[in-house]
């Protein structure tokens, strides 16, 4: 559940916009890494790399919430509330009561959103002058759709993938409560997929892929065996 005192930034439409201060460290945190990890010795340059690491994830929240928004009203089951806060931003809908067809149409909005956000920036990219501040910025953005959208698809109970899958299973027959296992047991399969990943690149000597192979197979593993919620 989301904080209910929660500070209002402002109301689009139907939807409720809410933070809370947990939700300034992602944002902070990838201006630290993005200056970090910046190959620009300059000190500007490093900046520069930060802010616009985090403006392309907020530039990703907008517009990866504003197609669930969308969808959800078109699907006539608008979200009520989208809150910012650790560990990630969070969807509210208050009225779950609706059909299979409708929770994945609140669903589907924010990939389709950010996979055409990442089409146009790859359209624009190739029109800008290498080097420039304006290429940098959108080669950050296009990372971050694709991160962010290919993680948005992942069978986990609270991301879209998740949703789409466990009520393409009701659809289809399931329970609701039958359709969560089976959700649960594709995190236990990916685990064991992403285990498996990650040793075969440790055995090749790739240790920065196969340590976060093994992460996210741990990760799936919590979340298969419910010991992960968010």
């Amino acid at each position: 559940m989301t904080n209910p005192d929660a500070y209002t930034l402002f109301n689009y439409q139907e939807t409720r916009v809410t933070a809370e201060p947990s939700g300034l460290i992602a944002p902070v945190g990838l201006v630290i890494v993005g200056a970090l990890t910046s190959t620009d010795a300059r000190a500007l340059a490093r900046l520069r790399r930060g802010v616009f690491m985090m403006l392309a994830y907020l530039a990703n929240d907008v517009v990866h919430t504003g197609g669930h928004i969308i969808s959800s009203r078109y699907a006539n089951a608008p979200m009520n509330q989208f809150h910012l806060a650790a560990p990630m931003p969070k969807t509210v809908y208050t009225n779950n009561d609706v059909s299979p067809r409708q929770h994945k149409l609140r669903a589907i909005g924010g990939p389709v959103a950010s996979g055409l956000a990442l089409l146009l920036c790859g359209l624009w990219r190739p029109f800008t002058r290498p080097g420039s501040a304006l290429r940098e910025l959108l080669t950050l953005e296009m990372w971050m759709y694709t991160l962010v959208g290919v993680f948005a698809l992942f069978p986990l109970p609270f991301v879209d993938g998740g949703s789409l899958l466990k009520w393409t299973l009701v659809e289809r027959g399931q329970s609701p409560e039958q359709a969560e296992e089976t959700v649960k047991q594709t995190n236990l399969g990916l685990s064991a997929v992403f285990g498996v990943g990650g040793l075969i690149l440790a055995l090749l000597r790739r240790w920065k892929l196969a340590a976060a192979m093994i992460v996210g197979a741990v990760q799936f593993l919590a979340i298969g065996l419910g010991k992960l919620k968010l």
